[in-house]
């Protein structure tokens, strides 16, 4: 039996939906309904999840002579992650609040506010000191170092 095949058979056995399927891994119903109909596939790690899911071997996402009938047998144990997942209801709380398109505004906003302040903070710093034109007393200015003239006034003809 093919991969996609599977997948449907295992959900539909279950009794999930699509919907339900993709809020507990954590991917768009899309995405189910892509790797039912053969348009794409799960990734490793997807395949794992689904294991979790459905309750069944790994294996037998892998193995083409499968057939439903394999279901009568009892299910092999599946050998233990190596890394800890979260609990499921954790992932789901957490993806939930990443998809909304507000907390990405606010968020996108934040990191916005954050970089003007740091262009504006970065271009006054190590400034010199302005001196206010009410402060200053008067300039010296040393024709003897000009080498040529400086007419203030055009030349009098």
């Amino acid at each position: 039996m093919e991969l996609q095949n599977k997948l449907r058979h295992f959900r539909k056995e279950s009794g999930i939906s699509q919907m339900d399927a993709a809020e507990k891994l954590e991917v768009s119903r899309q995405t189910i309904h892509r790797w039912e109909a053969g348009t794409s596939v799960p990734t490793t790690e997807n395949l794992s999840r689904l294991s979790a899911l459905y309750d069944v071997p790994l294996d037998a996402w892998l193995r083409e002579d499968w057939e439903p009938s394999d279901l009568s047998a009892p299910p092999e144990a599946e050998p233990e992650p190596a890394v800890p997942e979260p609990p499921a209801q954790e992932r789901t709380e957490r993806g939930k609040l990443l998809r909304r398109p507000a907390l990405k505004a606010v968020v996108l906003a934040v990191v916005f506010a954050v970089g003007i302040v740091i262009g504006i903070w970065s271009t006054h710093w190590g400034e010199p000191e302005v001196i206010q034109q009410k402060d200053m007393n008067c300039e010296v200015i040393d024709i003897a170092t000009l080498g040529d003239p400086i007419y203030l006034l055009p030349p009098k003809d």
